[in-house]
């Protein structure tokens, strides 16, 4: 399944697990309720991918100094989605897409 998600979008720090205590021990009173919860299922399939694949242009016709501007951009948006992933295990991977000039 692919979701789109904007680039403004935050994906939800991850909650504390019910059966450990604040120690982060097992929890031997802890009884769940069932396999899974009730939303698990949409919750993994559309709020919290297993991979994030973030697209960018290569654009062939920049000046060195645009470019250095460009790649300060797309590593700033990398380096936050992959600080609001990174509790989530959560693979990031980054395409390039050849535009402009010289393209061949």
């Amino acid at each position: 399944v692919f979701t789109h998600f904007p680039l403004q979008h935050r994906f939800q720090p991850r909650k504390a697990a019910k059966w450990m205590d604040q120690d982060g021990k097992v929890d031997e009173e802890y009884k769940p309720s069932g396999i899974f919860r009730k939303k698990w299922l949409g919750k993994h399939r559309h709020s919290f991918p297993s991979v994030v694949l973030y697209l960018g242009k290569l654009d062939l016709s920049l000046s060195p100094s645009e470019w250095a501007s460009k790649e300060t951009d797309i590593m700033g948006n990398l380096s936050r989605i992959n600080g609001d992933l990174i509790t989530r295990n959560v693979k990031v991977m980054l395409v390039l897409l050849k535009t402009g000039a010289g393209l061949s």
